[in-house]
């Protein structure tokens, strides 16, 4: 009875059901309110301990422990665009107003209305900043401050900043971990030291009052993601400050990245190797994994192709020499899903033979490989030249190039900027071609039926990751060249990889560092992995260009005219941007 005269008076009496609607809205509006100024309450809380700053991954502006991060804005948001299938950085700075113990940062998962990518897919990491000599690959007589590392485990590495001393964990056959200087000139005591893996997971840090920590943020968005908003928290936590949380956002893109027009190599010199006893990459003392570029253990070799991978290099050279060994590194790139178009070994080098026999000893090496090769199902396979070669050096190879083509093989080698061409552009199927690209030099290899590849601009190790993007991406491309094949992975000049300051002509050159069965990448790294992404975003337009239909042909032809006058010098952020609505336009039904 009370019901029914209830909704009879609601039904009757107009005024007491506005007031009962405004009554609910006030009601709303004061929790809203509640919630917003217990928010701001939690900020202005949060401020007498630390501060968040949301700020660019790849750019060359160094956040430091003691410098303010003047790229980043004290938003609480963080936004993500990617593809499926696709993986995307981002980056935030904690600045610590009092001191921090054992912060931590967890992702919670990713959810929109139907749908939601898990926790798992966000991987954090701590940007290390430690001491290198010098920020460019032939300064080798500074010490200088600077962000590279992408660490689980911030301890890891320690950064003595008073003696401007780096010192790496590592552990030896028993399992005993042990802190070993490494910014020392003379390596020697480091011949056996192993640095121990990275963490599974992020681990707590420690900041001092007034300092910095940058955390480095990947999204990996899995192949089967819905399109649309994904909303998450990044949510922090400290044994002596109050928590905090950043909005998180993820904008899955409702189209699929094509393969890069351009071919991504690199100068991979990674071997399995057998000593003595029979190990695998291993030392005879203690039976220890090897630290260095060139021998690896299947573990550790597996783990730098999987790395190689998930950075968009599809075709990393290949030293081995060795047949059976040689198999075993094919089949586990077999296993990993690398193409077989083409294969790039460095493990046959023509040399300047210039006798029958000579010449017959070349060849035979040449058809045993393309022989392994083929049973792999690899296509072209690549034999290296002298590396550098100018001048009558470079013209002293001519017998061994023709010999090498004769039985089915083709020629890459590195050369030098110019005057290549004029000498053997006749032979050389892939010149390596250093320094900046220009668009002549691909010209005129075009012109003769062969590729052009850009290397060398800057090479591996200069801790700039914008650099690496804008280089190695559309630069190369706007340049007319076909692929990319920089030096090196790893590589060291006789002193410890680990160590920059043992060698004195010439910095190690590293985009990743080898550990006792893994890898530690670095911000470079991750600004070559955009390199490959921005072309395969343009890779995607050209495509959507060449496919639009009769009522998009107005539309793809301003956007092939948007990309004709592109500027790979122009702000990448936004050029990525530009790309990815045209697509969207394009794709629209």
């Amino acid at each position: 009875m009370e019901r029914k005269n209830t909704k009879i008076i609601w039904n009757k009496t107009p005024i007491l059901w506005f007031i009962y609607r405004l009554f609910a809205f006030l009601c709303s509006f004061l929790l809203i309110n509640s919630l917003s100024v217990a928010a701001t309450l939690q900020d202005k809380e949060n401020a007498n301990f630390y501060s968040i700053y949301i700020t660019k991954a790849i750019t060359n502006y160094k956040i430091l422990p003691n410098t303010p991060p003047a790229t980043g804005s004290s938003s609480k948001d963080l936004l993500v665009r990617a593809c499926p299938g696709e993986s995307e950085a981002a980056s935030f700075v904690v600045h610590a107003v009092q001191k921090l113990l054992r912060l931590s940062v967890t992702p919670t998962s990713l959810k929109q209305e139907k749908s939601q990518i898990p926790a798992g897919a966000v991987d954090i990491r701590v940007v290390k900043c430690w001491f290198q000599s010098g920020v460019k690959g032939r300064e080798n007589n500074k010490c200088v401050l600077t962000p590279e590392l992408l660490l689980k485990d911030d301890q890891l590495v320690l950064v003595d900043l008073k003696e401007k001393k780096n010192y790496l964990r590592t552990v030896d056959a028993s399992g005993k971990t042990d802190y070993v200087c490494i910014s020392d000139k003379d390596s020697k005591k480091l011949a056996d030291i192993r640095p121990q893996d990275d963490a599974a997971t992020l681990q707590p840090v420690n900041l001092e009052a007034g300092t910095n920590k940058q955390f480095w943020i990947t999204v990996q968005v899995p192949e089967n993601a819905v399109p649309g908003l994904y909303r998450g928290k990044l949510r922090l936590t400290a044994i002596n400050a109050p928590p905090a949380e950043i909005n998180f956002q993820l904008q899955v893109l409702p189209f699929k990245l094509e393969k890069p027009a351009l071919r991504y190599a690199i100068y991979y010199r990674g071997t399995l190797t057998r000593d003595s006893q029979g190990w695998l990459g291993t030392s005879k003392k203690f039976g220890l994994p090897v630290i260095n570029a060139n021998i690896k253990t299947l573990q550790q070799y597996t783990a730098e192709l999987q790395d190689l991978k998930a950075h968009g290099i599809d075709y990393p050279t290949i030293y081995q020499h060795d047949e059976q060994l040689l198999r075993k590194e094919l089949e586990i790139r077999d296993r990993l899903g690398f193409p077989k178009d083409a294969l790039y070994s460095c493990g046959v080098v023509t040399g300047n033979p210039t006798t029958l026999e000579k010449l017959n000893r070349l060849t035979g090496e040449v058809q045993q490989l393309l022989k392994i090769a083929r049973e792999f199902g690899y296509k072209e396979v690549y034999v290296y030249g002298i590396d550098c070669a100018t001048g009558e050096r470079l013209k002293s190879q001519r017998a061994a190039w023709e010999a090498v083509h004769r039985v089915g093989g083709k020629i890459f080698a590195a050369v030098s900027y110019r005057g290549s061409f004029e000498i053997m552009g006749d032979l050389l199927d892939l010149p390596v071609i250093g320094a900046d690209p220009d668009p002549r030099q691909a010209r005129q290899y075009h012109q003769a039926g062969h590729l052009a590849f850009n290397r060398s601009n800057p090479p591996s190790g200069q801790e700039d990751p914008e650099l690496y993007r804008r280089n190695y991406g559309l630069l190369v491309w706007k340049a007319g060249y076909d692929g990319v094949m920089n030096y090196a992975y790893q590589a060291n000049y006789g002193g410890h990889i680990w160590n920059d300051f043992d060698v004195p002509d010439w910095r190690n050159q590293v985009f990743a560092y080898p550990t006792v069965n893994g890898v530690i990448d670095t911000i470079e790294w991750e600004g070559q992995k955009a390199a490959v992404d921005d072309v395969r975003y343009l890779t995607t337009l050209l495509k959507a260009i060449q496919e639009a239909g009769p009522e998009k042909k107005p539309l793809a032809a301003e956007a092939q005219k948007w990309v004709d006058g592109l500027d790979p010098r122009g702000d990448l952020d936004n050029i990525r941007q530009k790309m990815i609505d045209y697509i969207l336009q394009l794709k629209a039904k």
